[in-house]
């Protein structure tokens, strides 16, 4: 057995040593400011009689052993949590299973070989730890937390029979819907923060910003040999490698920032911003 009987102390006083790093781990990975104020054990615990804070959605981290695994929960309702983790893009993919791996070996004994570690999001972190057959009596530790949406309390939960089925199926995996919803609030976030920037710049910088650029939507570009334009009349056709579907730029100060899609605006063009693109790196090469 990977999680024997007597492995809780080990567990415990791990978790009490990793404490003060996994905190800065985990703000780190989640964009908060996390603390924990105590770590104490609230195992055995039968399954009737875990934490209703463990209710409603949140972030498993997993670590896995010989087949089995003990998780790191994380509920939604604990405000810890950032709006994209249930649908993060690629860096937040990365930092959320990074986060796992640190945890690991943070938190565990280091006589506890993990073989795997994982990050999944869920809908419903009962139903969660009831797929992943958490043992009756299970095990728990609770991470009593502070941060910046108030108190709450994170809990170590071992050992977990079925690890692998832990993460939500298919067919009750977040809708198309609800990710967009996601994505919405965590642009606005994003947004928020920008603007919460600009009002530390010093004046001098903030009046930098009303000056006005050229902003310019570009369809498509080519090259002709100047005998061509030459030769241009009303009815010509010039034909472009540029596919119709195809977004549109939008450049500022003769530079690329953003890609999008043509939209009508009452009765005049407009531009429906799809991504935007982040200016190149310069090096400099220094010789010495």
């Amino acid at each position: 057995m990977t999680f024997p009987a007597d492995i809780a102390d080990k567990m415990l006083d791990a978790c009490r040593a990793g404490a003060g790093e996994a905190a800065g781990s985990m703000s780190t990975a989640l964009d908060e400011s996390i603390q924990f104020t105590e770590v104490q054990p609230l195992g055995p615990l039968p399954l009737g009689e875990l934490p209703d804070t463990l209710a409603g959605p949140g972030l498993v981290l997993l670590f896995e052993a010989g087949g089995e695994a003990a998780a790191l929960i994380i509920a939604e309702s604990t405000n810890l949590l950032p709006p994209w983790y249930a649908s993060p893009d690629a860096t937040g993919e990365a930092k959320l299973q990074t986060l796992a791996q640190e945890l690991s070996m943070l938190i565990l004994p280091e006589d506890l070989a993990v073989g795997k570690f994982s990050a999944s999001a869920v809908e419903d972190l009962f139903a969660a730890v009831r797929r992943g057959s958490l043992g009756d009596p299970a095990e728990a530790i609770a991470f009593a937390t502070t941060g910046k949406g108030g108190e709450g309390a994170l809990h170590l939960l071992w050992p977990f029979a079925q690890p692998g089925d832990i993460a939500d199926p298919p067919e009750v995996a977040m809708s198309p819907a609800a990710k967009q919803a996601a994505k919405r609030e965590a642009a606005e976030d994003e947004m928020a923060e920008f603007e919460e920037g600009l009002e530390r710049l010093p004046g001098y910088s903030r009046s930098l910003l009303s000056i006005r650029v050229p902003v310019m939507v570009s369809l498509a570009q080519t090259k002709m040999r100047a005998e061509k334009v030459v030769e241009l009349g009303p009815g010509a056709i010039i034909q472009f490698d540029k596919r119709c579907e195809e977004m549109l730029q939008l450049e500022a100060g003769g530079r690329v920032i953003a890609e999008g899609e043509a939209v009508k605006v009452g009765e005049k063009f407009g531009l429906r911003i799809s991504a935007i693109q982040t200016p190149e790196d310069r090096f400099i090469r220094v010789v010495g």
